[in-house]
């Protein structure tokens, strides 16, 4: 008997795994085929990859005449391939007529110095030639560090964004789940309790027009009546608004609060960097002021004119350029300014989370008020229940009167259900504003 006990404690065991697997599959469904996550997707995708990768491809074909075959053709076939700003391969054939050159060249970016390799192969009448180039060069203010960090804090608002949409949906989902059996469970019960309040009004309404009640007992029995009738209306419409979730099956589960730390929140990132930027181009005011240079070294491998020798040339080059305008001290207090206000900005948003943060803990405090309240309504409930259940066995109460009780016990269990399901939610609330991904986070609880 007990080995059968425990292949049976197995069995419930396993089931109860696989509709929690399953319960989360349906969570994980809903979310991911929504179609704001996938238009928050599809948002964090084009930041996340924006100038990651880029393959151009282009064809620029000239055909001056053409009889049975082709007199001359001109053809331009330049093929670069692009990874991020860092790193360029380059490949431009061109045919024109018996000519056919071929340029292929790699630009790339080491330790903020620019690198560029070029080949240059030829065929004209068959004659082959061919020559390279090498050269380096530095900017002198080489502020890539700046479109480093404006990139990334579009990646953050992006990633903090999805991440908001998807805790949303998960939350959309459990309610959905959750208040799809809720009402339907409350619209049975109010199904059978308006059935037994018509029967209790119309005893009632006998004994008044008798003499036997006063009309304060009638009219207490008829708005007892009503209120029924008013919550049967309106489970009944919740029960139809929620009935395609029916489907899922709700499955019970709790977390606990975290440690209140707002350091996974990618939108306060964003806003710390936005510090750090504006604080970069502050301190690089003096750019304003003097010219911007670029020197470089060269080689050239190349034919001598009018030779079939080569000869390497190395020379030395600068470049500089010098902004005129007029314009130089309204940038300079645009900088300044916009340091202080990306300070300001990361201090209120620091404060209006400590707000909010505040505010979600003390919801949660209510509601735990609420819970107490309503485990003490259920007991009184079963008390009443218990004391019906007696006084039937003993003939001092009519059945209506009992099972009335009974289901106003139901009511009061599947209201307190009610209350901890909204303690969870708030909870879950809580992890989704500390910057926790609620699609992960349920993955472990169940």
């Amino acid at each position: 008997m007990n080995k059968l006990k425990k292949i049976v404690l197995i069995f419930l065991l396993i089931l109860t795994s696989l509709m929690f697997s399953n319960f989360y599959d349906d969570l994980k469904n809903y979310v991911e085929n929504s179609p704001e996550y996938l238009e928050a997707l599809k948002n964090y995708m084009n930041v996340e990859f924006e100038d990651e990768f880029r393959l151009n491809f282009g064809t620029n074909i000239n055909k001056s005449s053409l009889n049975y075959d082709f007199e001359k053709i001109m053809l331009n076939v330049p093929i670069s391939f692009n990874y991020s700003d860092d790193f360029e391969l380059y490949l431009a054939p061109n045919i024109n007529g018996s000519s056919v050159t071929l340029p292929l060249g790699v630009n790339f970016s080491l330790f903020n110095f620019d690198l560029n390799l070029e080949g240059n192969f030829s065929f004209v009448n068959d004659d082959f030639r061919d020559s390279y180039s090498f050269s380096i060069s530095k900017n002198l203010f080489d502020n890539s560090d700046e479109s480093d960090l404006e990139k990334e804090i579009n990646k953050l608002n992006a990633k903090r964004n999805l991440l908001n949409v998807k805790n949303q949906k998960v939350i959309e989902f459990l309610n959905n789940v959750f208040y799809s059996n809720f009402y339907s469970k409350m619209y049975d019960v109010y199904s059978k309790l308006l059935v037994l309040k018509e029967e209790e009004l119309k005893e009632s309404e006998e004994k008044f027009e008798k003499g036997i009640i006063s009309e304060i007992e009638y009219l207490n029995s008829k708005k007892s009546y009503i209120a029924v009738q008013k919550n049967y209306l309106t489970y009944r419409n919740k029960k139809r608004e929620y009935e395609k979730y029916t489907k899922y099956n709700f499955q019970k589960f709790d977390v606990e609060i975290p440690e209140k730390s707002f350091n996974k929140r990618d939108d306060l990132k964003a806003l710390q960097l936005e510090v750090e930027l504006n604080k970069l181009r502050m301190d690089r005011i003096y750019q304003l002021y003097i010219p911007n240079m670029t020197f470089g070294f060269e080689v050239d491998y190349n034919y001598k004119p009018l030779s079939s020798e080569k000869e390497l040339k190395p020379k030395l080059f600068l470049n500089f350029t010098f902004d005129l305008s007029n314009q130089k001290a309204l940038e300079e207090e645009n900088r300044r300014l916009n340091y202080e206000i990306s300070i300001k900005n990361l201090e209120t948003k620091i404060e209006d989370l400590e707000d909010q943060y505040e505010s979600l803990l003390t919801e949660l405090e209510s509601l735990n008020y609420d819970y107490e309240i309503s485990k003490i309504n259920k007991r009184i409930k079963e008390i009443n229940y218990l004391n019906l259940k007696q006084k039937l066995e003993d003939g001092l109460i009519t059945k209506n009167e009992y099972e009335s009780a009974m289901y106003e016990l139901l009511v009061e269990e599947y209201n307190l259900e009610n209350v901890e399901f909204s303690i969870l939610i708030q909870k879950l609330n809580i992890y989704s504003f500390l910057g926790y991904d609620l699609l992960s986070l349920l993955e472990e609880v169940l």
